[in-house]
């Protein structure tokens, strides 16, 4: 189990955190090796809290894509609201 556990994690770290909005990149402060290190429970809500924060960016980018930006003003609103950056 943990071997699996650790696979899985290798494979989600390896996607990085640049897909995710600023705020939930914080998972991705450990280094691989120190986050493989910890303990079966905290990986496994480090699993979780990842996945969790990925699906909701895809739903956020899905809901996002429907939206109709044509001025780019909209277009910079949308992206300080995804990203918290203004550009």
């Amino acid at each position: 189990m943990n071997h699996k556990l650790n696979q899985e994690i290798c494979k989600l770290y390896q996607s990085g955190s640049q897909d995710l909005p600023p705020a939930e990149r914080q998972h991705f402060r450990w280094s691989i090796v120190s986050l493989l290190q910890k303990p079966n429970g905290y990986k496994r809500h480090w699993l979780k809290n990842v996945t969790s924060a990925r699906r909701r960016q895809a739903r956020r980018l899905a809901r996002n894509n429907e939206l109709d930006v044509t001025t780019p003003e909209q277009a910079l609103l949308l992206k300080w609201m995804q990203t918290n950056r203004p550009r």
